[in-house]
């Protein structure tokens, strides 16, 4: 009876280290590096309120391009501050530009409704943002850079 147990215990120990094994690289494997870039400063007018639009990720200067002149139809609200393309460090990192509330976290996702038709190899990311609203624009940096792409929804 002793042994039976003995065996039962070990087949307990290794399937709790097994679980804990695959859980410590799930979290590690979904980690996407990201910080605040403090080089620009943007703000949404305190007369109006910030909707918390994002921009997804951006690879290049043509997709922050693309995303100044949609969000006009998309957000209507004009940016204070000066943006200047040519700081942004398009060759190093992605961005994300996110209004009103800062990023929490960035999961890497194995699979979206996307990834069954997307040829861009590209990992889909959650976007987890916080709950405090403020008038900021944040700006992220991401890296490595083109591995990335926003959840599809």
């Amino acid at each position: 009876m002793k042994k039976v147990f003995k065996h039962i215990y070990i087949v307990f120990i290794s399937l709790l280290s097994l679980w804990i094994a695959l859980h410590c690289f799930l979290f590690f494997y979904s980690y996407v590096w990201f910080e605040e870039d403090y080089n620009l400063y943007l703000s949404i007018p305190e007369d109006e309120e910030p909707k918390g639009c994002i921009s997804g990720v951006l690879h290049s200067s043509e997709d922050l391009q693309h995303y100044l002149n949609n969000r006009d139809f998309f957000c209507q609200l004009p940016f204070e501050g000066n943006l200047i393309v040519d700081s942004l460090d398009f060759a190093n990192y992605d961005y994300i530009f996110v209004e009103g509330r800062p990023i929490i976290l960035l999961n890497r996702l194995f699979w979206d409704q996307c990834s069954s038709y997307d040829n861009t190899g590209l990992s889909p990311v959650e976007i987890i943002l916080g709950e405090s609203i403020s008038h900021k624009v944040y700006i992220y940096k991401i890296k490595p850079k083109n591995k990335y792409r926003e959840e599809c929804g």
